[in-house]
């Protein structure tokens, strides 16, 4: 009986050494890779063991995730995210955009990089979306599971190899230890729709380019019993003439063999070769598609395969590798890539980490305010685990952005608000970065120019320092004008500013920051005295010399700061203003005007409330409110004192008007409207404003023409309007059109139609 034992051992110990090993080989194909998922569930359900895998872009992602504990559930979820859905498309979640270092709003199309060699060289970008919240997401789903397997990728739940394409070697690379998260970014880097990953002395793109099927490395490394082959992509794939990815592939891409050596294993082609490569929408019939196919081949693998692990085994061995898996806390950061004043400058904005460690929510603040930094193109980040200290390492890859850059664009409107821009930029990097730049708007209602410069500093803490020269001027027309006809009318009023103004900038938080300055400048205002002019007249003419302090705050959360669809605002500024008045009488007035020589006065607070934050389904229900409290001196005429006045103007349209039925300098004012997702990205708006002033001057004419002020009593001249504006976000600007309502005034009804951001320099006078 002894012996009859010690037989039955040994033939149980001989049956488990030489038990069947069952490898994965999964084949990129973008989207079509999630059909990887449904294979996976099937081969579980049925208790087929998943030794290895390896896998090629979309089939390394997939392979990825199982190898370091992911169930076909949660991959599922993850790629139903709206996170996964913002990777994807190079969006940043709003909460995280850091505004202290945004550049202001322009009517940018076009932005060219060149770099100030001894030949200048112009840079197109090398990809169309941007990849660092994909590099980020990739450090935080993979960098606890590479760490407990010590970035050796034989010690994941799961052995796992990917392959990725030298183009410089022209030569297929695997990985089989280091960052798992580097491996599978190098991976999936799709041509010129993910930027490359730096590897050794060349770049890595997509595996696919030169090994779709990494079936090599499965033999080569592991050499399993009995090898899965999953397909879901052809070499012979006819690319549609609207599918960009496709189009790309077939031009770079080797011919690859989808063949698993005959009595080694078989192949799964799941029904998706017709799918898009990046339509990811029909997730759930892709994964179905993968299921089906692998059941379809189910008997023919449960004849192959004797071996059976069931999900309680599989679920035990996933959860013992997860318990491995430390927690994400930072000490420290590493700067790569940077020349030593740079990296230190970089470094400053890390300056509270030798204090105390970073949670990973922390670090994700840390690494999308430096995605900010105007002197910094790109971040590459991963995490290294230290066992002895319980910490993580974070290190960040940075290059740094081009010297100088170039941005064309401007506005195209059915009004007289057409304009051109241009703006020259130049960067000089040091521990002390500063940034020159200078830009240019021509239009028939805007021309202005502006030379600025800005300098972030790290300590004591960090703040900016910004100093610029601008002049503006605006020429306001007497009336709407026709929407299809040529625009040919002269100026009724004119307004040109020259100043100079210096700016200190503090943070506050991801969304918010402080900003207070002084000003200095002239402010000219050429108008009509007398409302029957005559076109060749001239104008009356108001100087004035002025300087002025202002601190203002502001927070945003919005998604586009002309259009928004979701998001919030804050707008609050207190300014003092001191200035001399000098009068130059036209033609159209009958009588003398001087100013007097005294110092004129004015002080002013505006408070601005914006939410987008109101959904339900496809619609939701934005709301604004705005406060001004103004004391202003008199000044000559009733007309100068109107100019200066501030004005609620809350749409594009009514930035490019007089709107004098809408200036006082006490007011309220707000909006409600209702804002509907038609399509993904084209938006109806309807919206009714509404101003109260507390007490307002109305601008009158007597029988002669000639202008007066007339003040009434405390909260009259209530005004109304209403809007309704189809638009739609392209990456030049919105492309909207808007009908505009008002029950008074010479005309009822105004459209407009325009293509770009309709946005100008902001000024003293009109930053309101």
């Amino acid at each position: 009986m002894k012996r009859f034992f010690i037989i039955l051992f040994l033939i149980i110990t001989v049956s488990n050494l030489y038990a069947q090993k069952v490898g994965i080989v999964l084949s990129g194909g973008g989207a079509k890779g999630l059909a990887h998922i449904g294979v996976i569930k099937a081969l579980e359900e049925n208790s087929i063991p998943i030794d290895y895998v390896t896998g090629t872009s979309m089939g390394s992602i997939v392979g990825a995730l199982y190898s370091i504990g992911y169930t076909t559930d949660e991959m599922v979820a993850l790629f139903h995210s709206k996170d996964f859905s913002m990777w994807l498309n190079g969006e940043t979640d709003i909460s995280l955009k850091y505004f202290f270092m945004q550049e202001d709003l322009s009517a940018e199309w076009l932005r060219l990089r060149l770099n100030r060699d001894t030949v200048v060289k112009a840079y197109l970008p090398t990809g169309i979306v941007a990849g660092y919240q994909m590099d980020f997401a990739f450090m935080q789903i993979m960098g606890r599971g590479e760490a407990a397997a010590n970035y050796n990728f034989d010690s994941l739940m799961v052995p796992f190899r990917c392959a990725a394409s030298d183009i410089y070697a022209k030569k297929s690379v695997i990985f089989k230890n280091g960052h798992l998260s580097n491996a599978v970014r190098s991976s999936m880097a799709i041509p010129l729709y993910f930027k490359p990953v730096k590897y050794e002395k060349g770049l890595l793109y997509d595996g696919g380019i030169y090994n779709n099927f990494p079936i090599d490395a499965m033999e080569t490394d592991f050499n399993p019993d009995y090898i899965i082959g999953v397909q879901v992509s052809d070499n012979n794939e006819n690319p549609s003439e609207d599918d960009l990815m496709m189009q790309i592939f077939n031009m770079t891409m080797d011919r690859s063999d989808y063949s698993i050596p005959e009595g080694k294993g078989l192949m799964i082609v799941p029904d998706v070769l017709s799918i898009s490569t990046l339509d990811f929408s029909k997730a759930d019939e892709i994964i179905l598609k993968g299921y089906v196919a692998a059941m379809e081949k189910m008997p023919e693998i449960l004849a192959a395969v004797q071996r059976r692990v069931d999900s309680t085994e599989v679920n035990i061995k996933r959860e013992s590798f997860k318990t491995k898996m430390p927690e994400f806390n930072f000490d420290n950061v590493n700067i790569t890539g940077l020349k030593r004043a740079h990296s230190k400058y970089v470094t400053g904005l890390f300056r509270r980490w030798s204090n105390e460690p970073r949670d990973l929510k922390s670090t994700r603040r840390y690494f999308y305010r430096l995605i900010a930094d105007p002197t910094l193109d790109k971040l590459y980040p991963t995490s290294t685990y230290d066992p002895s200290s319980g910490y993580y390492s974070l290190n960040l890859d940075v290059t740094r952005s081009k010297n100088i850059s170039a941005k064309i664009g401007g506005t195209i409107s059915s009004s007289s608000t057409s304009q051109m821009f241009i703006e020259l930029e130049h960067l000089f990097f040091g521990q002390i970065p500063i940034r020159f730049w200078g830009n240019g708007y021509f239009g028939r209602f805007y021309n202005a120019g502006k030379v600025a410069m800005r300098s972030y500093f790290t300590y004591p803490t960090l703040f900016s320092l910004e100093a610029g020269l601008q002049i503006d001027r605006w020429n306001y027309m007497e009336a709407d004008p026709d929407i299809i006809f040529i625009d040919t009318r002269n100026a009724m009023m004119i307004k040109q500013d020259g100043e100079f103004y210096a700016n200190l900038g503090l943070p506050l938080g991801m969304s918010g920051k402080v900003t207070m300055g002084p000003v200095m400048g002239v402010y000219k205002q050429q108008y009509y005295l007398n409302k029957q002019f005559l076109s060749n007249d001239k104008l009356d003419k108001s100087l004035m010399e002025y300087g002025g302090f202002h601190l203002t705050y502001e927070r945003t959360t919005l998604d586009n700061r002309m259009y928004p669809t979701k998001g919030s605002e804050i707008f609050a500024r207190a300014k003092g203003t001191s200035l001399g008045e000098k009068f130059q009488q036209g033609t159209s007035a009958e009588q003398l005007i001087t100013a007097d020589n005294t110092s004129k006065y004015f002080w002013d607070i505006t408070l601005d409330y914006k939410n987008y934050m109101l959904h339900k389904g496809r619609v939701t229900f934005p709301f604004s409110v705005e406060f001004n409290f103004s004391r202003h001196d008199t000044l000559c005429n009733s007309m100068a004192d109107l100019l200066a006045t501030n004005a609620y103007r809350p749409t594009p349209y009514t930035q490019t008007v007089i709107f004098e039925d809408f200036r006082a300098q006490k007011y309220g004012a707000g909006s409600i409207g209702m804002l509907v997702r038609l399509f993904s990205n084209i938006h109806l708006l309807l919206d009714a404003h509404v101003f109260q002033p507390y007490q307002k001057d109305f601008l009158m004419a007597d029988d002669e023409g000639n202008y007066f002020t007339e003040r009434r009593g405390r909260f009259s001249g209530r005004e109304y309007f209403c809007n309704a504006t189809l638009f739609y976000n392209t990456f030049v600007g919105p492309l909207a059109l808007n009908i505009r309502y008002m029950p008074h005034g010479s005309s009822h009804f105004y459209f407009m139609f325009n293509i770009g951001h309709m946005v100008f320099n902001k000024n003293w006078w009109d930053r309101n």
